[in-house]
């Protein structure tokens, strides 16, 4: 794919080298555009999965039921822009979840903005979840300031070698560290015993209709949010809902038209009209229509 993607853009390449690396002093090796474009090919090909750089990209969402599957699926994925009719695919998103099936019978799953479904789900909001997690590894953490005070307060008190204090150091620096990893696990352990694990049974026991009806309260409240907080109002608007079902593929409970039905009836006369003729037709001529 490489030696395609040079060969089809050398010349839009070149331009960039020249108005790009013109005003640096590069070595005559460093200079040579041949391995400039390459550089340019892989930095464009990276997978920035452990790399905190923020990179146009869109998500996409595939969900439903393969031919032999009982139970349905639900994969996500990061990608951005198509160089020599390719994907850039950069990472697969991270499942929080196991696969539904006998051992998991329900899992919520947010996506592109989900704060406030996290919150309802764990009961904490993830920013301040977060930031918790960092203050208290800042004050428990190995060079925090706990484990530091400890420190000086007893080499103040009592006089000890040099190889005591280091032995002390790094006691007072586990004792806390530990401390910090059993906080941390405390908590999740109770945000998953009071919030997520009701919030997923309970989800497991609704049928098609409530589940609908959830998947729309959630993003709702996700955009009541973002009105009373004066952010930017990203999500809102019109929200469509379906249910896919083994049976039944994907049927729509709730979708926007891009005209007011009440003022365009002879569309959905048109339409039904048409949809019934072409079944007769169909029959007529002996072919089968199926119906679910």
């Amino acid at each position: 794919m490489l030696i395609e993607i040079h060969d089809k853009y050398c010349d839009v390449l070149d331009q960039l080298i020249e108005r790009f690396f013109d005003e640096y002093s590069l070595s005559e090796e460093s200079q040579t555009k041949l391995k400039l474009r390459y550089i340019a090919i892989h930095a464009a090909n990276i997978n920035p999965k452990n790399i905190n750089i923020p990179m146009p990209s869109s998500g996409i969402v595939i969900a439903g039921f393969g031919e032999k599957e009982y139970f349905p699926r639900c994969r996500s994925f990061y990608v951005s822009g198509v160089i020599s009719q390719k994907t850039i695919q950069f990472r697969n998103e991270p499942d929080p979840f196991d696969d539904i099936g006998t051992n998991v019978t329900a899992a919520i799953r947010p996506f592109a903005q989900f704060d406030e479904v996290a919150t309802f789900i764990t009961g904490i909001s993830p920013y301040l979840s977060s930031y918790m997690q960092r203050a208290f590894r800042e004050i428990f953490g190995e060079g925090g300031g706990l484990p530091k005070k400890l420190y000086d307060e007893v080499t103040s008190r009592i006089e000890l070698q040099d190889d005591k204090q280091q032995e002390l150091k790094e006691s007072f620096q586990r004792i806390c560290q530990g401390a910090f990893d059993e906080a941390i696990e405390l908590l999740q352990r109770e945000s998953w015993k009071q919030h997520s694990e009701p919030v997923l049974q309970a989800t497991g026991f609704l049928n098609k209709d409530e589940l609908a009806r959830m998947a729309e309260t959630l993003i709702n409240l996700e955009s009541f949010r973002k009105q009373v907080a004066l952010d930017d109002e990203t999500v809102g608007g019109p929200i469509d809902v379906a249910v896919i079902t083994k049976g039944d593929g994907l049927i729509w409970i709730k979708r926007k038209h891009y005209f007011r039905p009440e003022l365009n009836h002879h569309f959905f006369r048109n339409y039904f009209n048409n949809h019934t003729y072409n079944e007769l037709e169909g029959e007529r001529h002996g072919n089968n229509v199926s119906r679910e």
